[in-house]
């Protein structure tokens, strides 16, 4: 975080150049909010401030899906402001006010942010312009498809001969069958970062490797699944809602499942052990189980198969961010 804050101070509008020429530029020096604004509207390009510098290549992609030159900045480049959700909205907050004297700025400013426990504790503003919240805990949740599993096999798999709907609907289902655990592990996360003097069994700061590695703090969280169902209910938070589940737990369960429902595929390819849907490859049929087109690629391991998972934007699943994006500029 930059030792000096980013002024406040109100900027006039009417009296600046927004021709966008090196002149008009050399004028500002951008010490202000209303200076970032003004820069944004002098460069025609909007200014999208996210969570941190993980988070830039991310938007930026969205932006050019939705075709608006914007330039993305983790909150911590600005000064006085540091990386999460807690900057990105009080800099928005901070913003308001220029906002308000220029209209014409919402299209040039916005601040995206997760919808984590920040959202239920209703600590933002009803009334706070230019702040854009995700309809899920964050982003990662955006990965977490049967098109991702189907993306990804296109390029781990030594062939894609046999990749169906059907072999994918296999994999997928037994990723489903974590969400149950994993959703009452986020309501008691939730009620935890919500409800004051509530003693919980974890809290969001919990990775998911202790998680895995731990099945009794798993079956205490579901011992308590009538009180979590009132809970949620008050919240009207529908039972398996993906939406308030931790996205790196998420990701991190939908590597885990699905990579070692894959490394099965290539097991029962030998074995002419095929599961519903799966076609034996041409090598297996004729003993050369060595060459099984169902093996993943050389060196392909967890690690790559995560990388596969985040590189791929599945447009039915960020379409309403770059509808919003369209409205900038």
């Amino acid at each position: 975080m930059f030792d000096q804050k980013i002024k406040k101070k109100v900027i006039d509008y009417s009296l600046l150049d927004l021709t966008p020429s090196p002149k008009g530029l050399e004028r500002i020096q951008y010490q202000t909010i209303g200076q970032l604004i003004a820069k944004a509207r002098i460069e025609r390009k909007p200014l999208i401030v996210v969570e941190g510098k993980d988070d830039v290549s991310v938007y930026e992609q969205l932006a050019k899906k939705a075709q608006v030159k914007a330039n993305v900045r983790a909150i911590e480049t600005i000064p006085g402001y540091a990386e999460g959700c807690f900057h990105v909205k009080s800099f928005i907050e901070n913003s308001q006010v220029e906002i308000k004297k220029s209209p014409i700025n919402q299209k040039f400013l916005l601040g995206v942010i997760d919808r984590d426990a920040i959202y239920f504790r209703k600590e933002i503003k009803k009334r706070t312009k230019c702040l854009f919240i995700l309809n899920s805990y964050s982003f990662e949740s955006h990965y977490v498809t049967k098109s991702h599993i189907s993306y990804a096999l296109e390029q781990f798999l030594l062939s894609s001969f046999g990749i169906n709907d059907k072999v994918i609907n296999y994999i997928y289902k037994h990723f489903e069958n974590k969400i149950e655990d994993l959703f009452y592990l986020s309501v008691e996360s939730l009620k935890n970062a919500c409800r004051k003097n509530y003693n919980g069994i974890l809290g969001y700061s919990a990775s998911y490797g202790q998680i895995k590695t731990n099945p009794q703090l798993i079956e205490q969280v579901l011992s308590k699944k009538d009180t979590l169902d009132s809970y949620a209910k008050m919240r009207n938070i529908t039972h398996k809602d993906i939406s308030i589940i931790k996205g790196k737990w998420l990701i991190d369960a939908f590597v885990d499942i699905t990579f070692e429902k894959i490394k099965e595929l290539s097991d029962n390819c030998i074995n002419d052990k095929t599961i519903y849907g799966q076609e034996r490859c041409v090598f297996c049929s004729n003993n050369i189980q060595n060459k099984c087109y169902w093996h993943p690629k050389k060196n392909h391991t967890d690690i790559m198969l995560r990388n596969l998972y985040l590189q791929y934007i599945n447009d039915n699943e960020v379409y309403y961010i770059v509808d919003r994006f369209k409205k900038l500029g």
